[in-house]
């Protein structure tokens, strides 16, 4: 808009009929090289390039040992070819590099992309070069659309897929090479070559040495066939003796699980998953792999995947490689023979005897390399367990002979029940203390100690073989296994979770300039996010030593300024009326003959209603906070006001209402006050102030108001309806304003209807504001009108 502005200001020019003709968009691509040969990756960033509508321009820079990649890139389908001669550009550092491709892309107007394949250089390039152009990177892309517009991306490891439109002038993008085919490299035109001048960087890091694995098989990368190895094979020895051969044989490289590369087995480079290598070959085998969700997101794209493994139930493995319905075929067989085969049932028969139906909790029971079973099974197995182990007490009960085996059962049942209730939380406040496994440990020392009881048993009384004895130890190092497994997986995605959160606090404080200026809601972190709708004006301050800028942005001009304004105001004239509650025992307006008590109602609305007001203030000045525990703590702070204001409300009406009656009044106030409490305490709990928890808390607030019809009943059996509604009609327009105000927030209108239009002012929030404070006059005004006509009601 600024830059239409300055146009209008200019000299009229000649009337142009409008073109129809889209604006020209080219793409420049890094040509990644290596001992002089194109990297393969590169070719499919190229296709990835022609999808734009526009020219592909290719870069390709280093010494002058390039000439044979050059001679190779004159033969890809490109526009043109630049080469930057240097050494300074050897062996692809960034941080002259990315100058170079910024210096490009600057230089031409028409180049409006800038793509390089998503490999250890491109990834050590492109965001470097984001940032010299102020702009964001769109990384490892699938697949892009509208001529280079919208993007599509893996995210969660691969399991969904993130739809990307990018606004910016300029777009950074790092292309997936597995997600793409290469493009046509044997064309016979030679493409012109032009020279453009290095860009001298001052004080660049110098390349100092290159390590490199030498190996006569296939890239794994690039390779059409890729042969990995897992933790099963228990050593590096067998990883050798196994893989390697076979590898060889099929012409084949080397790939290696991520456990595998922690127990040594492999080398680092071998790694193929989310955090190693991703790969897309013809033939993937999969030797001694459970198939965690991690090693998939790096391989899920190959043809044809065989997986070698105990487990022919493993369903990550059933459900790449076959489709819906022989799926379903798969699964029927497998309850089949599971249902049949007696080995799987590894407790003692009496428990599995008495089980409802062969396909509720036995069912889940037969782990078998899956980790779903001990963490989501959900409510089915929840079930399942409940009744095992309400038929198990029932036997304890009845059959004392096979009392041992069924405590043994019982153990084990117990431990796999905690282990499936664990929920994330929990295990992260775990992390990484030894705690699981101590009580692992202590469950294995339990089960061997019973069996020993058991064996040791007249042959009358044990009901337990040493062949079920040695099942029960077998399935159950199998479930510590596929636990210490999932322990370790969710130990990287908690450590995941905690980079991702401290990246996206960083990059909000950058935008921010630390606090001195308004961010978007595209840049706060995903806790700050509250309403999508409100798109700007957006306060990311830092706290240093002290709170004072903080406090001071309450009087500038953003987004929570109304906010924080109406209740502080509003917070201004509540204390004026306390204050004067105090100087003046018998206000004006109040009646006379009112005692200590009926004072002391009043003044406790009073205080309530500041209570509620300054903690709202407090929360909306600290919702700039970029301190999350403060942030969090200040929204808790908030809730408990609306908490007081409401009880105080509903405290009132009670005690004017049922003025003469004692025992009814006060059992209805206890009631009331203990839902205050509740609402004290519950805001300081971490699941009340998650985001997904917003509709449950007005649920919460509002059902703290609805409790107020227990005394407005209670006034309608004493006294009829026709006088209750006479003795409650100075509320309504507290009423209508607090409901009017509180649909307008919860249907968050008007800027739902206009998202941005209302960011600073006239949003609901502000209007919520509003009602509050006018519906806390409104209401004092109420309590006053009922205590002067208590008496008249009491007697009617």
């Amino acid at each position: 808009m600024f830059r239409l502005a300055r146009a209008a200001t200019r000299a009229p020019r000649t009337a142009r009929p409008l073109s129809t003709t889209p604006p020209t968009r080219d793409a420049l691509l890094y040509l990644e090289h290596r001992d002089g040969k194109l990297n393969a990756g590169t070719l499919s960033a190229l296709t990835a390039a022609q999808k734009v509508n526009g020219k592909v321009v290719g870069v390709i820079a280093g010494s002058e040992s390039i000439s044979s990649a050059i001679d190779s890139a004159r033969r890809l389908p490109l526009s043109r070819l630049l080469v930057a001669h240097s050494e300074q550009y050897d062996h692809h550092p960034p941080s002259t590099l990315a100058p170079l491709l910024k210096t490009l892309m600057e230089k031409d107007d028409s180049l409006t992309h800038l793509f390089a394949a998503h490999t250890a250089v491109g990834k050590n390039v492109l965001p470097r070069a984001a940032a010299l152009l102020d702009t964001s990177i769109i990384a490892d892309i699938l697949s892009l659309e509208d001529g280079g517009e919208v993007f599509t991306r893996g995210i969660y490891a691969g399991n969904a897929i993130s739809t990307v439109k990018s606004g910016e002038s300029r777009k950074v993008v790092s292309v997936r090479a597995t997600a793409f085919d290469g493009a046509d490299s044997s064309s016979s035109d030679q493409v012109v070559v032009e020279e453009v001048a290095p860009v001298q960087v001052k004080d660049h890091a110098p390349h100092v040495s290159e390590e490199m694995t030498l190996t006569a098989r296939p890239d794994l990368g690039s390779a059409a066939r890729v042969v990995s190895g897992g933790r099963a094979l228990k050593s590096a020895e067998n990883f050798g003796s196994i893989i390697e051969p076979l590898a060889d044989s099929l012409g084949a490289a080397i790939g290696a699980s991520r456990a595998a590369v922690d127990s040594g087995y492999a080398d680092n480079s071998l790694q193929v998953g989310q955090t190693g290598k991703i790969v897309a070959p013809e033939l993937y085998m999969a030797i001694g792999i459970s198939g965690a969700i991690q090693h998939l997101a790096g391989m899920k794209d190959s043809k044809l995947i065989v997986a070698v493994n105990k487990s022919s139930e493993n369903s990550h493995w059933i459900e790449m490689n076959q489709d819906a319905d022989s799926k379903r075929r798969n699964s029927q067989s497998w309850q089949t023979s599971h249902s049949s085969n007696p080995s799987l049932s590894f407790l003692p028969t009496e428990i599995a005897s008495h089980l409802p139906t062969t396909s509720s909790a036995l069912d889940y029971l037969d782990l078998h390399g899956t980790v779903e079973a001990v963490w989501s099974a959900g409510e089915r197995l929840q079930r399942g367990f409940y009744e095992m182990e309400d038929r198990v007490r029932q036997l304890i009960d009845t059959n004392a002979t096979s009392k041992r085996s069924l405590e043994m059962g019982r153990e084990l049942l117990r431990m796999i029940s905690e282990l499936r209730s664990m929920d994330t939380e929990k295990l992260h406040r775990q992390l990484p203390s030894v705690h699981l496994q101590v009580q692992m440990e202590a469950v294995s020392e339990r089960l061997k100690s019973v069996i020993a009881a058991s064996a040791s048993a007249s042959a009358s009384t044990s009901t337990f073989t040493a062949e079920q004895a040695a099942v029960v130890l077998e399935k159950w190092d199998e479930i510590r296994r596929l636990v210490e497994a999932e322990v370790h997986t969710k130990a990287q995605m908690v450590e995941h979770g905690f980079d991702s959160a401290r990246t996206a606090i960083e990059w909000a404080l950058a935008r921010a300039q630390n606090g001195a200026r308004l961010i978007q809601f595209s840049e706060l972190p995903d806790a700050w996010k509250n309403n999508e709708h409100i798109l700007t004006g957006y306060r990311f301050i830092p706290i240093h030593n002290n709170k004072s800028e903080l406090f001071r942005s309450a009087f500038t001009w953003h987004n929570e300024t109304v906010n924080v304004q109406t209740h502080l105001w509003a917070a201004v004239g509540v204390a004026l009326l306390f204050a004067y509650h105090i100087a003046a025992p018998h206000p004006a307006w109040v009646a006379h003959d009112s005692t200590w008590s009926d004072n002391l109602v009043m003044m406790g609305f009073l205080l309530a209603a500041l209570k509620c007001l300054v903690f709202s203030s407090l929360w909306h000045i600290h919702a700039g906070c970029a301190d999350k525990r403060i942030f969090e703590h200040y929204a808790c702070v908030d809730y408990v006001g609306i908490s007081s204001l409401i009880t105080a409300s509903v405290t009132g009406v009670t005690y004017y209402g049922l003025y003469c009656d004692d025992v009814t009044r006060n059992t209805l106030l206890t009631f009331i006050i203990s839902n205050a409490i509740a609402g004290s305490y519950l805001p300081f709990t971490e699941s009340f102030n998650r985001k997904e928890s917003r509709g449950y808390r007005i649920g919460f607030f509002v059902y703290m108001a609805i409790c107020g019809a227990a005394p407005i009943l209670a006034m309608v059996h004493y006294h009829s309806l026709a006088n209750t509604l006479s003795f409650l009609a100075p509320l309504i327009p507290s009423l209508l304003f607090y409901v009017v105000g509180l649909v307008v927030y919860a249907l968050q209108i008007p800027e739902c209807l206009a998202p941005g239009r209302f960011d600073f002012a006239f949003a609901s929030h502000n209007a919520w504001h509003i009602a509050v404070a006018a519906a806390i006059f409104l209401h004092y005004r109420a309590i006053v009108s009922m205590h002067a006509s208590r008496y008249l009601f009491a007697s009617s």
